[in-house]
C-alpha cells in the first residue's frame, strides 16, 4: 500500500500499480531505444478505457463504473487523463451540494475508486487531480453521514494546499472541513476554521465565498452560544443575508434558518415561519438533506404557532 497523509478503511484495495503519465515518468519511458513506451505501460488498460468511453457515450454509467473498478481490481496503469475522466464520471452520481442525498448506490462504493485515485495523485504530486478526487470522496462521505471520514480527507487536502501556498485552496478546504464539524455539532472547532477561511477568502478578494464562510461561522457561534444568548448575533446574521447577491442562492438558507430560530425564541411565530419557508424555498430542487430538515423545522413552528393561538383563545 502506498504511503499516505491519511489512513483509509479500505486498505485491502492495493493501488500500488496505478501509474500516471507525469513528466518524470515520461522521461524514463522515452529513454533509450528498446525500453518500454507509454503505449506498453498503458496497453493492458486501453481496451477497458475504450469500453468506458463507449459506455458513457451510450449513457451506460453503471457499465462504465464497472469497467473502472476492473482497472483497479486488476492493477492496470492508466494515464492521468483517464484518471481525470474517472472523477468526472463518478461526479455524475454525487450531487454538487452540501449534505447531498445520494442516489441508489451501484454495485460497489465510490470510495473504493476515489480513495486510491486521490492517494496516488497526492503521492505523485498531481495536486489538481488529488483535489478533485479528494473533494468528491469527501462529499460522498458527507452524503453517507460518514462525517469523520470526510474530515480525514479534507484535513489532508487542507495540509496539501498549505504546503504549496495555495491560499484559495486552503480557504476552501478549511471551510469544507468546518462544515463537517458543523454537521456533527462540534461548534467551537467549526467556528475556528470558519474564521480562518473567511479571512483567507477576503484577502484573496473572493468576497462571495468569504460571506459564505461567515455564514457557516455564525451557524457555529449560534450553536455554541445557544438561545437566548444567540440573540446578540441578529445584526451580523442580517448583514450576511444581505450580502448574498442572488435571491435564488441556496446558501441563503443558512442565515434564514438562524433568523427564524431567533424569531421563534421571541415567540414571533409569524416571522419565524416566513423566514423558515424562505429557507425551504432556497433549497428548491436541490438534493440536500437540509431541505427535509428545514421542512421538519417549519412544521414544528406551525405546531407551536397553533398552540400559541389556542392559548390565546382560552
Amino acid at each position: 500500500m502506498l504511503s499516505s497523509p491519511f489512513a483509509f478503511d479500505y486498505c485491502s484495495q492495493d493501488s500500488s500499480s496505478l501509474l500516471f503519465d507525469d513528466a518524470p515518468l515520461e522521461s524514463i519511458l522515452y529513454g533509450a531505444p528498446g525500453e518500454p513506451t507509454s503505449a506498453d505501460l498503458f496497453g493492458p488498460a486501453r481496451p477497458i478505457l475504450t469500453a468506458i468511453g463507449e459506455a458513457m457515450a451510450a449513457r451506460g454509467e453503471e457499465e462504465a463504473l464497472g469497467q473502472m473498478r476492473r482497472i483497479y481490481d486488476e492493477g492496470f496503469a492508466v494515464p492521468t487523463a483517464s484518471a481525470v475522466q474517472f472523477v468526472a464520471i463518478i461526479g455524475h452520481f454525487i450531487p454538487a451540494c452540501a449534505w447531498p442525498i445520494l442516489p441508489p448506490q451501484p454495485a460497489f462504493p465510490f470510495d473504493t475508486i476515489l480513495h486510491p485515485l486521490c492517494e496516488r495523485a497526492m503521492t505523485d504530486g498531481h495536486s489538481a487531480l488529488a483535489d478533485a478526487a479528494g473533494s468528491l470522496v469527501a462529499r460522498y462521505y458527507e452524503g453517507s453521514q460518514r462525517f469523520a471520514d470526510a474530515r480525514t480527507v479534507l484535513t489532508a487536502l487542507l495540509a496539501a494546499a498549505q504546503s504549496v501556498g495555495d491560499r484559495l485552496g486552503e480557504a476552501q478546504h478549511a471551510n469544507n472541513l468546518a462544515y463537517e464539524f458543523l454537521l456533527e455539532g462540534q461548534w467551537s472547532r467549526a467556528e475556528e476554521l470558519c474564521v480562518i477561511a473567511a479571512a483567507l477568502f477576503t484577502k484573496e478578494g473572493a468576497m462571495s465565498r468569504a460571506n459564505n464562510a461567515q455564514a457557516n461561522g455564525l451557524t457555529a457561534r449560534f450553536g455554541r452560544l445557544g438561545l437566548p444568548a444567540a440573540q446578540a448575533l441578529a445584526a451580523e446574521i442580517e448583514e450576511v443575508l444581505q450580502c448574498y447577491a442572488s435571491q435564488s442562492d441556496p446558501r441563503r438558507r443558512k442565515p434564514l434558518v438562524l433568523l427564524a430560530r431567533l424569531a421563534a425564541d421571541q415567540r414571533d411565530f409569524g416571522r419565524a415561519m416566513a423566514l423558515m419557508a424562505a429557507a425551504v424555498e432556497a433549497s428548491e430542487g436541490i438534493p440536500t438533506h437540509h431541505r427535509a430538515a428545514d421542512e421538519a423545522e417549519l412544521q414544528q413552528l406551525r405546531r407551536r404557532a397553533a398552540r400559541q393561538r389556542g392559548d390565546r383563545g382560552q
